[in-house]
């Protein structure tokens, strides 16, 4: 899996677990999160807003995205860590 962009689709608490467990093995991680104002205060105050806030993150090693299309073109394996009660959304 060298050299591979690696990203995780969802933005909850399983999410939020696998991104700090990949940024413990990788460079920089890919990440759709599907609202903007989440990604903002994901930016300012390194940390989900909604989930695990005592799990911070190095914000910088960190590629945001809103815009599902623009992720998975620029992501090799993509983790899907949504509920499959939110697939449809």
């Amino acid at each position: 899996m060298a050299n591979k962009k690696i990203g995780i689709i969802g933005s909850g608490s399983w999410a939020t677990a696998i991104a700090k467990l990949l940024l413990n093995n990788s460079n920089k991680i890919n990440w759709f999160v599907r609202h903007t104002e989440d990604i903002e205060f994901f930016k300012k105050y390194k940390h989900n807003p909604k989930y695990l806030s005592s799990c911070t993150f190095e914000i910088e090693r960190i590629n945001f995205f809103n815009d599902v299309n623009a992720f998975l073109e620029q992501t090799d394996i993509a983790i899907l860590a949504v509920p499959s009660a939110f697939i449809n959304d």
